[in-house]
């Protein structure tokens, strides 16, 4: 029956896959979604008038930074589920997006005692 499966004897083999899946166009996508995320703090209105630039700036790049970490979590998270879960599953999408959200709940809360407060 494991034969029939998308796991092989060689372990390899599923490596090489995993590595294959993490194309530009994936990392692209979470440079982009982490990019945009980042730049979504800089809507309010308000900002330049409580906050000098420099202090925008570094608050953005520290912003970006822990994007830039979760990003980088995530995405080989993604992909291990991604090449795990069989092609035609029903609710395929669903279940990755709600595996997703566990793992970034997950990094939050790893992440927590390690947050200034």
């Amino acid at each position: 029956m494991l034969s029939h499966s998308r796991w092989t004897h060689q372990p390899d083999r599923f490596a090489a896959r995993m590595l294959r899946a993490l194309e530009w166009p994936r990392v692209a996508a979470a440079v982009l979604t982490a990019f945009l995320l980042s730049v979504g703090t800089l809507a309010s209105p308000g900002l330049l008038g409580f906050f000098s630039p420099t202090e925008l700036a570094l608050a953005w790049a520290e912003h970006s930074a822990e994007l830039a970490v979760l990003a980088s979590c995530l995405l080989p998270a993604y992909t291990l589920l991604d090449e795990l879960l069989p092609s035609r599953l029903p609710w395929r999408l669903a279940i990755l997006c709600v595996l997703l959200s566990l793992a970034a709940c997950g990094l939050a809360v790893i992440a927590l005692p390690h947050s200034p407060v």
